[in-house]
């Protein structure tokens, strides 16, 4: 029996009782008839990582994102919080055969099981966050120019560093070792580097972790770094606790939406990806008709990526209006290719070689 068959049989027989995991939030897609006819009906639905929302991160922002469309179009959108992996070809398949429009998955590591799966439901526009599949007719991948933003945060910490200590001694945190977290550490090493600093980086070896993840960042701050910049999930609290555990003199930076409100004392700054309005950008191309197949790449151009300043009261007119503006600078750089961030340890060598 060829797999699609057994997909479709598994489908079958799970119907819709098989979503793992499913709530339904906003309104009724058939409930008012307010809805513009464009967008009569439109079925939208959202696969969270087995992180599920709540995590302050990209869980939320996707959701965010699909909410405020659905909300303003009057529809339902249904989200699923999968417990394992399995969990995503059983939900992808499921809103395939029940007839869904469009279905956003926060999850890159499947990109192979949707690849399995999409061609059964060519109706079914699924969107992967951060995804590499290209050649499915039926499947757009949406991916960030993480290099890009990293470079950006890691010159700010280290100059920011230097404003509040003296001295250019920064840290970076990663959670799970990925091609995009290893972009980030390595463009974030070479952009504090790129500003005279240096960049102590770390692993937590999970996104979950926040006690280790706070372990790593006291051995950072105590060994001289002012600002730590993290990238691991839910550990991230972990590094914001360790900052507060200092009496003052320690930052972070944060990731996701901002996560300001987790330490508005001591996240000063954050690595953004705007994940909310690329993917509520996608599902208005996607209404229109203009929702392409295949890789879209958003950058800063598109603003979907930003090194976000903090504008919690105990950060008022404490970056200076001069390294906002060289910051500004070094970012059209950036986007005219003036400067371009490396991403693998290949090119950062060769980056950091051509600085000397």
């Amino acid at each position: 029996m060829k797999k699609s068959m057994l997909i479709r049989l598994l489908a079958g027989i799970l119907g819709i009782f098989s979503l793992i995991g499913c709530a339904s939030t906003g309104q009724s897609d058939d409930s008012s008839g307010e809805t513009g006819d464009q967008d009569d009906g439109l079925k939208i639905a959202v696969i969270t990582t087995v992180a599920g929302l709540g995590d302050e991160a990209f869980n939320d922002a996707l959701y965010a994102g699909t909410k405020r469309y659905a909300d303003e179009n009057g529809l339902n959108l249904t989200v699923v919080e999968p417990q394992e992996l399995q969990d995503f070809q059983i939900n992808a398949t499921s809103f395939g055969q029940q007839g869904y429009d469009l279905v956003f998955i926060c999850e890159n590591t499947v990109n192979d099981i949707i690849r399995e799966v999409a061609p059964n439901f060519p109706d079914t526009r699924y969107v992967l966050i951060e995804g590499a599949v290209d050649d499915v007719d039926n499947i757009t991948s949406l991916q960030f120019e993480t290099a890009d933003v990293g470079f950006l945060c890691g010159a700010f910490a280290a100059v920011m560093s230097g404003e509040l200590s003296g001295t250019k001694s920064t840290g970076w945190i990663g959670g799970v070792r990925t091609p995009i977290t290893e972009s980030t550490m390595f463009s974030t090493m070479a952009g504090a580097e790129y500003m005279g600093g240096e960049c102590q980086v770390a692993w937590v070896g999970s996104y979950n972790d926040i006690g280790k993840a706070k372990e790593i960042a006291l051995q950072m701050y105590n060994g001289g770094a002012t600002i730590v910049t993290v990238f691991a999930g839910g550990a991230n609290s972990g590094v914001f606790q360790a900052a507060e555990s200092f009496p003052e003199g320690k930052y972070a930076m944060g990731a996701g939406l901002g996560q300001f409100n987790l330490s508005p004392d001591r996240i000063i700054a954050s690595n953004v990806k705007a994940m909310d309005t690329f993917t509520y950008e996608s599902c208005v191309k996607f209404a229109a008709g203009e929702l392409e197949s295949g890789i879209i790449i958003g950058g800063f151009e598109d603003q979907a990526v930003e090194l976000r300043y903090s504008d919690m009261p105990a950060f008022e007119g404490v970056v200076p209006d001069e390294i906002k503006e060289q910051m500004s600078q070094l970012q059209e750089q950036i986007v005219n290719g003036e400067i371009v961030p490396p991403d693998t340890q290949e090119t950062y060598d060769a980056f950091v070689a051509a600085l000397d």
